[in-house]
């Protein structure tokens, strides 16, 4: 049986119960909790070609740890990000460090995303003529890779533009940075909640539309209230932002 454990700010988890992305920070390890990361985002840098997480056992046996890559974009499959090692042994309480090896076709113009997930598997220790189920502790963090000098933004999504037109909401993403936000937002003044994301993240160059209430009129609309996170998973304050002019 597998448990997947996903830790984040709790005020964001609340408003993200459908989110593709979780929202990571790190604890301290205690038992019963597998093999936990220390940090709760990866973070690899072209320029480097590589990175690395320290992870902490909270388990009394000895548990073999299982790193691997998953795409949550089909355009990464050319990205290619490889943990080293992808099996290893990790005693009581001890710490493991796993590596990651980017390789890439060509070089990086924006930001990408992957996820990582850790599994600590415990030996089996079952005895003849009895029943037990053993848990599997699994932590499933975002990886955000960003291309050779490209200066992190602090506030990525103010660099969206929203707009609307023909009763609809649009968003797009100019910049070359992934935003993590949540999946909703509300009109203002109105307050009306609606969702415009498929996930909790845009991606750089994204465009996205939806309809709008019927009973809002897109004139009244002066805004849009966003629900960001930082690059590391934690809530930013709410952001208002304003809506691009329509033309004539």
């Amino acid at each position: 049986m597998n448990m997947f454990c996903k830790l984040g700010a709790a005020s964001l988890l609340a408003l993200l119960l459908a989110f593709s992305l979780p929202m990571a920070q790190a604890q301290q390890p205690v038992q019963g909790t597998g093999v936990q990361p220390e940090q709760g985002v990866l973070l690899i840098n072209e320029a480097d070609g590589q990175a690395q997480m320290s992870l902490k056992s909270g388990d009394a046996r000895p548990l073999l740890l299982h790193s691997r890559i998953y795409d949550v974009v089909e355009e990464d499959k050319s990205l290619v990000v490889v943990p080293l090692p992808t099996v290893v042994r990790v005693e009581p309480q001890g710490r493991q460090i796993v590596r990651f090896a980017l390789s890439k076709s060509e070089p990086l113009k924006v930001q990408h995303i992957k996820r990582v997930t850790f599994e600590g598997i415990p030996p089996s220790q079952k005895k003849e003529g009895e029943a037990k189920v053993n848990l599997n502790v699994r932590y499933d963090l975002p990886v955000i890779i960003s291309p050779k000098g490209l200066v992190q933004h602090e506030a990525p999504w103010e660099l969206m533009k929203w707009s609307v037109a023909a009763g609809r909401l649009t968003m797009t993403n100019p910049s070359p940075y992934i935003v993590r936000l949540s999946r909703e937002v509300d009109l203002q003044p109105q307050g009306k909640r609606i969702e415009i994301f498929k996930r909790t993240f845009a991606l750089p160059g994204e465009t996205l539309s939806v309809e709008l209430p019927k009973d809002v009129k897109p004139a009244d609309i002066k805004a849009v209230r966003l629900f960001p996170a930082n690059l590391w998973g934690y809530t930013a304050p709410d952001y208002d932002a304003p809506l691009e002019p329509t033309a004539p």
